[in-house]
């Protein structure tokens, strides 16, 4: 194998790596970081629901209390509340006819001396678009800016190593009875402006043996 095909190789190599790395750490950062703006605006709610409730004490003369707008029920108090459980839970859209992915919070919240579970639900389905919107642009870019490093180094490396391979072309075309008469391409790598002096000198060392 070549060294110039050896190296590109190496390359795609380490940017499929890359790839395969950067799409789903992509997604799931992306996710995360969705799902913690979600929570936060959950229990934001949660306040505006008990504000509300002090504000108009006869929501809660009717249990179950439904606010249909905001996807948040009230239901009838319990003796003692639980720590906050935060999930994701499906539920059928009667008008898209699908089931839908929701960030659910199970809370309790104390009016008067009396705790209230409190269930309040934001829709995933905007979120998980725009993670897929997200994660697909990034993929995008990556893709772009790792064909484009790989078009330029593969262009360069031809570019770079043109004086060997005329170096090496030269050598195959030397005839030990002829005086030496390379033509080599003028270049600013010292490494093969050293080779092309090495060459001069040995060939005619050995023109002149």
């Amino acid at each position: 194998m070549k060294l110039l095909k050896r190296v590109l190789k190496s390359y795609l190599i380490y940017s499929a790596l890359i790839l395969l790395i950067s799409i789903p750490l992509s997604y799931f950062i992306t996710r995360a970081l969705c799902l913690q703006v979600v929570d936060e605006a959950l229990q934001n709610r949660k306040q505006e629901a008990i504000a509300q409730i002090q504000a108009h004490p006869t929501m809660l003369n009717r249990l179950p209390w439904n606010d249909f707008t905001k996807n948040t029920t009230i239901y009838s108090p319990v003796n003692t509340g639980q720590a906050d459980e935060i999930i994701i839970a499906n539920r059928y859209n009667e008008i898209s006819e699908e089931n839908e992915p929701y960030r659910v919070l199970h809370s309790f919240i104390q009016i008067d001396n009396r705790v209230y579970p409190i269930t309040l639900r934001i829709s995933l389905i905007d979120i998980e678009d725009l993670i897929q919107g997200v994660v697909l642009s990034s993929t995008l870019l990556i893709v772009l800016i790792l064909g484009g490093l790989f078009l330029i180094n593969r262009r360069q490396s031809k570019k770079m190593w043109h004086p060997f391979y005329r170096i090496l072309n030269q050598l195959k075309a030397f005839n030990l009875d002829q005086k030496p008469n390379f033509n080599f391409v003028q270049t600013n790598i010292s490494e093969f402006q050293e080779l092309q002096h090495t060459i001069l000198t040995l060939s005619e060392r050995v023109y002149k043996s």
